[in-house]
């Protein structure tokens, strides 16, 4: 039993061309390994509000028609933020074999005619799959008032964990291989520092994933492909989305039960410079940091902090980032003011206030400031009163 197994398409206009080249690979992949099953776990689109005229739509489906020419594909739906409800028109692909959009976590059975039913039409399934679509509080507990927000997402995590649970007690029922496809996070993972993910995030154990009692464990939703454990893998994203998200991207073909291979999808690299001008010293002093060898033929972007009354000499850096591919510009200014103004404030005593404001000016304070500095902050308004008045 040969499953491909890859996630995290994020298809989207903006990337359109990195999309592209790796669906394209996948496509390839495909006819070259012939699977007897290709399960995406997760995030097709990067927003669920892409429209369905969109270049990213059209190409999503041109990708996973040429596949399910191939084999029957299964896909789950991702995350609420990017899949929401969008991927149900995926439904509506046609091609020699079938396409299931599983949305709630159900089991499905590849039978020997190479169909995807609910129940098997046979006691011979070629295979068990047993789907863990992105799992939301809103859809798997009652949330009362919603102000316990640990609390809720244990009862999730018990929630999966009774589902995980029965879809092992079916699967003992069949001697054929058991595929379990999720979009979730296991205690464990490795994450990437350059992912951005919004919102609350349940997690499951790796002992809750074994009461399935599958074969292999495919999931989708974090960019770092690994392996955890025997048989849990985590295909990651098929190119690089965030700067800063260098690991290698690609796909996993699992021969059940001999083995499961990790192979590379090449796609551009995504490198953050950071160039702190208000901390770093001289334009030359950061440019030494930087690793040109790393940013070659990369998609760069560069974070320039500076002081807003110097002048950034981006020709200069752009020169010596020429091997990169392409530059973008993120640029933050900073007043020198803002930051004496800061300096001040961070003294606790009046006369550190004065003397401090004193030094960022270059200024001398008169004879006698310091003295009355002292009395108007330790003495009482009816002291300083009588002082006037005896004046």
């Amino acid at each position: 039993m040969k499953t491909l197994h890859f996630s995290d398409v994020h298809a989207n206009n903006e990337k359109i061309k990195e999309v592209r080249q790796s669906l394209e690979h996948i496509v390839k992949a495909a006819e070259t390994h012939q699977p007897d099953l290709i399960v995406r776990a997760g995030d097709t689109f990067d927003s669920k509000l892409v429209k369905l005229d969109s270049l990213a739509s059209k190409l999503v489906f041109w990708a996973y028609s040429k596949l399910v020419d191939i084999a029957p594909m299964i896909v789950i739906v991702g995350t609420a933020l990017h899949d929401g409800n969008t991927v149900e028109v995926l439904q509506h692909i046609k091609g020699r074999y079938p396409l299931w959009v599983s949305k709630y976590p159900e089991q499905i059975y590849l039978t020997s005619s190479m169909r995807l039913q609910a129940a098997p039409d046979d006691d011979s399934p070629l295979c068990l799959i047993s789907t863990l679509p992105a799992p939301t509080k809103q859809f798997w507990v009652k949330m009362g008032d919603g102000s316990n927000i640990i609390r809720d997402n244990e009862s999730v995590s018990e929630g999966l964990g009774t589902i995980l649970a029965g879809f092992g007690s079916s699967a003992s029922r069949h001697e054929c291989p058991h595929v379990l496809v999720g979009h979730l996070t296991v205690k464990g993972v490795k994450k990437t520092e350059a992912q951005e993910y919004v919102g609350e995030d349940i997690t499951i154990t790796q002992e809750q994933l074994g009461w399935a009692k599958a074969d292999v464990i495919c999931l989708g939703h974090w960019h770092y492909a690994q392996k955890i454990g025997s048989n849990i893998f985590y295909s990651g994203s098929i190119y690089r989305k965030d700067f800063g998200e260098l690991e290698t991207k690609g796909y996993y073909i699992h021969n059940l039960p001999e083995d499961s291979v990790f192979h590379e999808i090449p796609t551009r690299k995504l490198v953050k410079i950071v160039l702190d001008f208000t901390k770093d010293g001289s334009s030359q002093d950061c440019l030494s940091r930087i690793d040109t060898l790393g940013v070659s033929e990369a998609y760069v972007r560069v974070v320039v902090k500076k002081w807003a009354d110097t002048v950034l000499d981006k020709d200069g850096i752009s020169t010596y980032l020429a091997s990169a591919d392409e530059l973008s510009w993120k640029i933050q200014n900073v007043s020198r003011e803002t930051i004496k103004g800061v300096s001040v404030l961070e003294k606790n005593r009046l006369r550190e206030k004065v003397e401090q404001m004193a030094v960022l000016r270059k200024e001398t304070v008169p004879p006698g400031i310091l003295g009355k500095c002292d009395i108007l902050e330790d003495s009482t308004p009816d002291e300083i009163g009588a002082m006037i008045d005896g004046q």
